[in-house]
């Protein structure tokens, strides 16, 4: 794969069952931001929501990649929804805000 968001698109496409895919994307692929992000979505998958939810707070600080950034940030609200925490709200608020800026972006080009 050459591109991060190539790899996250063909993950996201096969879903569930994209194991194989992940696993070998995270041996085989340098970026050290999808490795993480394969790692906490392999937690995700799994409904270990709590996990999902220290392990993002652990490693959002390190992430520079925009787009698995606000993937995280929608695997934790997914997690805080799941175990019926209200933050998620907080979350939703922030993606779907960030969401407006990006369709403005698009708007003027």
């Amino acid at each position: 794969m050459k591109s991060i968001e190539k790899a996250i698109y063909e993950i996201h496409k096969y879903g569930f069952f994209a194991q194989n895919l992940r696993d070998y994307l995270s041996k085989n692929f340098c970026n050290k931001d999808l490795k993480m992000y394969i790692q906490i979505k392999n937690i995700y998958d799994v409904y270990e929501f709590e996990n999902t939810i220290l392990k993002i707070n652990q490693n959002i600080s390190k992430i520079k990649n925009k787009n698995i950034y606000y993937m995280l940030l929608g695997l934790k609200m997914m997690s805080l929804f799941s175990i019926k925490d209200l933050d998620y709200i907080v979350y939703y608020k922030i993606l779907k805000k960030s969401q407006k800026k990006c369709l403005q972006c698009q708007e003027i080009y």
